[in-house]
C-alpha cells in the first residue's frame, strides 16, 4: 500500500508539472512533440531535431520534467508486485507508458484549447479516468487482450446482450458498420455487424503474449497476434452457425483491443475463407437456437478427426464463399460424394441411394421407402442442374421444371449436406466412421 501511495504522489507531481508547462507556454506543446522520445530513450534534451538550441530556461524546464518523469519510473521499478517484461531491466516499458500518458494530456489540452491555468482543474478531470485505467493496467497481475470477430449478415434476436459460449469466448450484440459507406452499400455488401465474437486471452505476462511462430508476423501494441487460435475459433463457430440453420453468415473484420489504455484498436487481415461475397439470406439467431448451437460446437470436433468427414465439412463451408451457383453446386456435390462413393466412382444413382440410406431411417418401412425415393429424386435433379450450369452456364426450360432457379438448387443441396454433417455427428458419438460407412451408407 505504501508503494502505491508513493507512486500516486510522484505521478501526481509529474502530471501537475506537465500541465503547468502546457498551460503557461503555448510553445511547450510544440517542443514536447519533438522531445518526448528523449524521455523514453535518454536522448539529448538541449537541442531540437532541427539543430536549434533550446533556451536555458527551456532546458531547465525540460530537465525538471525529466527528473520527475524518472522519479516516477523508479517508484514503478522498485515496486516488486508489478510484473515486468523479462528483458526490460531498465524500465523501458514503463517509460513508454508514461510518455503515452503525457501525450494523452497534451492531446486533451490541444483539443479543448486551454491556454490559462484556471482551466487546469478541467484538464485534470478530463484526464482522471485515463489515469485510473492506466494505474489499473500497470498494477494488474493479469491482463486481458480481446480479439473481436465481427460477423457479417448476422442478426441476433436472442434476449441477452451477451452469451457465454466458452470460458474465454462470448457472442455479443453490436452495432458496427463502416461509417464511410452508404447505407445502400452496407445493405448490399453486408459490411455491417450486429453481432461480434469476443475472444479473450488472459496472461500473467506484462507486454508480450502469444507465440511468435503463430502470430503471422503481426505484432503491435506489445501484442503478438495469436493467428492460429483466432482462425480455429472463427472456423469452428462459423461452421456451427451454418450447420445450425440456413443463412449467409461470414466475417468482415477482426479487431484487437489491448488492455493498455493508450493503445489503439487494430484491424487484422480476414482470410477469404471467412468472407462472403454476397449476403444472401440474412442469418438470424434466436434464444431457442442457443442450446442447439452449443451442442453442435461442442461435438463438431468429431468431423475433423477423419479426412473423409473433413472434406465433406470443408466443401460445405466453401459453398458459402463462392459467388457463382455452379461453383457452389460443385462444392456441395463433392461434399456428398466424399462420404459416399469409394474411389473415383461418382454415379448419381449410387450417391443418391447412399445419402438416402444415411439420412432417412424411419421405422415404418413404407414411409422410409417413400422418403428415400423422394430424396434420391432431389439429389438426381441437383446433379442435372450442376451439369447444366457447368456445361452451358445457365438453366434451360427443362431445368426450370426441376428448380425455379439455380439459387434454389444451391439452397436445397446445402440443406442436404447440412443434414449429412449433423447426422454424422450424431452417429459418430457412438460409432466408428468405418462402421457407419459399412453398415449404414453402403449396406
Amino acid at each position: 500500500m505504501k508503494q502505491n501511495n508513493e507512486f500516486d504522489l510522484k505521478h501526481q507531481e509529474l502530471i501537475n508539472f506537465f500541465i503547468k508547462l502546457c498551460l503557461s507556454d503555448k510553445n511547450f506543446l510544440n517542443i514536447w512533440r519533438f522531445k518526448k522520445s528523449t524521455f523514453s530513450f535518454d536522448g539529448d534534451i538541449s537541442h531540437l531535431p532541427g539543430g536549434q538550441k533550446l533556451t536555458k530556461t527551456g532546458q531547465d524546464l525540460i530537465k525538471e520534467l525529466k527528473n520527475k518523469f524518472d522519479s516516477c519510473i523508479q517508484v514503478l521499478i522498485r515496486n516488486k508486485t508489478i510484473p515486468k517484461p523479462k528483458n526490460d531491466t531498465k524500465g523501458m516499458f514503463f517509460r513508454l507508458v508514461l510518455t503515452d500518458l503525457l501525450n494523452t494530456y497534451a492531446d486533451l489540452i490541444n483539443k479543448y484549447e486551454l491556454p490559462f491555468s484556471p482551466n487546469e482543474k478541467l484538464v485534470s478531470a478530463l484526464g482522471f479516468f485515463n489515469f485510473l485505467a492506466y494505474k489499473k493496467y500497470v498494477f494488474s497481475k493479469t491482463q486481458v487482450f480481446k480479439i473481436k470477430i465481427f460477423l457479417a449478415n448476422f442478426h441476433p434476436t436472442f434476449k441477452e446482450n451477451s452469451i457465454r459460449l466458452l470460458p474465454n469466448l462470448t457472442l455479443e450484440k453490436a452495432d458496427f458498420n463502416y461509417f464511410h459507406l452508404s447505407r445502400e452499400a452496407i445493405d448490399v455488401y453486408g459490411m455491417r455487424s450486429e453481432a461480434v465474437l469476443v475472444y479473450e486471452l488472459k496472461t500473467e505476462k506484462f507486454g508480450n503474449i502469444g507465440n511468435w511462430g503463430n502470430s503471422g508476423g503481426i505484432v503491435i501494441n506489445n501484442f503478438q497476434y495469436p493467428r492460429k487460435e483466432v482462425e480455429a475459433i472463427t472456423e469452428k463457430y462459423l461452421t456451427a452457425f451454418r450447420l445450425l440453420k440456413e443463412g449467409m453468415v461470414g466475417v468482415f473484420m477482426i479487431q484487437s483491443e489491448s488492455p493498455d489504455p493508450f493503445s489503439r484498436l487494430v484491424n487484422f487481415p480476414v482470410s477469404a475463407e471467412y468472407q462472403i461475397i454476397t449476403p444472401g439470406l440474412r442469418y438470424e439467431l434466436t434464444d431457442s437456437d442457443l442450446p442447439k448451437l452449443k451442442k453442435i460446437s461442442n461435438e463438431l470436433e468429431l468431423l475433423y478427426k477423419n479426412s473423409v468427414t473433413r472434406i465433406c465439412l470443408s466443401r460445405f463451408n466453401k459453398s458459402y464463399i463462392r459467388s457463382d451457383p455452379a461453383d457452389q453446386l460443385i462444392d456441395l456435390v463433392i461434399a456428398m460424394e466424399a462420404i459416399t462413393t469409394p474411389e473415383a466412382d461418382s454415379l448419381t444413382y449410387k450417391v443418391s441411394s447412399q445419402i438416402a440410406r444415411l439420412l432417412i431411417n424411419d421405422r415404418n418401412l413404407k414411409e422410409r421407402v417413400e422418403k428415400r425415393k423422394s430424396l434420391k429424386a432431389v439429389i438426381s435433379k441437383i446433379y442435372k442442374i450442376r451439369s447444366s450450369l457447368v456445361h452451358r452456364g445457365s438453366l434451360d426450360n427443362n431445368d426450370k421444371k426441376l428448380f425455379k432457379s439455380s439459387e434454389e438448387a444451391v439452397q436445397k443441396a446445402r440443406e442436404i449436406v447440412r443434414q449429412i454433417n449433423i447426422t454424422l455427428i450424431r452417429l459418430l458419438l457412438k460409432n466408428k466412421l468405418e462402421d457407419i460407412i459399412d453398415n449404414v451408407i453402403f449396406s
